[in-house]
């Protein structure tokens, strides 16, 4: 339900943003996608019910609570089949992959807006859209289904392989459905995230 609100919003905002900055500039663009991500987060704080966790007490948990912090360092110390080796190469994958792709956004935009695609601002806002659309739908639908058919890890080293085509795809297409194509396979790259949140 929070992903589906997060990129809801996300699609809503990026699918009109170009339109907004050819007809009245940047800034209020920025303010509506800022409008938009603040609107799904106070519906997400207080529309959303928490479901309590069962602690050692059976009490609800607080949001900033120690005990927070006491179930991450459990995840860790708790006994597994493969091992927390497994776990700790698959935070760490994880990590690798998160922080060289959290900065790709902006050189996607100065790709897709140099020749041979010369994108406007228009056609940029409609592939943030798809690219949040794609996002939500792989998160939301996607994972429930793919584990019901395969293992976590499994599940992981599809999200892995698909980020490395996706990648390779954008950087050798030419043409504007291409670069579609690239972020539809994308749809399984939140795989990789939620796995390891699952595990």
């Amino acid at each position: 339900v929070l992903y589906l609100a997060i990129f809801l919003a996300a699609v809503i905002s990026q699918l009109t943003s170009g339109l907004w900055i050819v007809y009245v500039g940047f800034i209020p663009s920025v303010w509506f996608i800022l409008g938009c991500h603040i609107l799904s987060g106070i519906w997400a704080l207080f529309g959303v019910r928490e479901v309590p966790r069962p602690t050692h007490n059976d009490t609800t948990v607080r949001f900033f609570s120690l005990e927070n912090i006491k179930s991450f360092l459990k995840l860790f110390r708790k006994r597994r089949d493969g091992g927390r080796r497994s776990l700790v190469l698959l935070m760490l994958c994880g990590g690798l992959v998160f922080l060289t792709t959290v900065g790709i956004d902006g050189v996607k935009s100065l790709y897709i807006m140099k020749s041979p695609l010369c994108w406007g601002p228009t056609i940029v806002g409609y592939y943030y859209a798809f690219e949040a659309f794609v996002h939500g739908l792989g998160s939301v639908i996607g994972i429930p289904l793919f584990g019901r058919c395969f293992k976590e890890l499994n599940v992981a080293r599809v999200g892995m392989v698909t980020i490395i085509l996706a990648s390779i795809i954008l950087a050798f297409s030419g043409h504007t459905w291409i670069v579609f194509v690239g972020k539809y396979i994308l749809i399984r790259r939140d795989y990789l995230f939620d796995a390891m949140s699952l595990s």
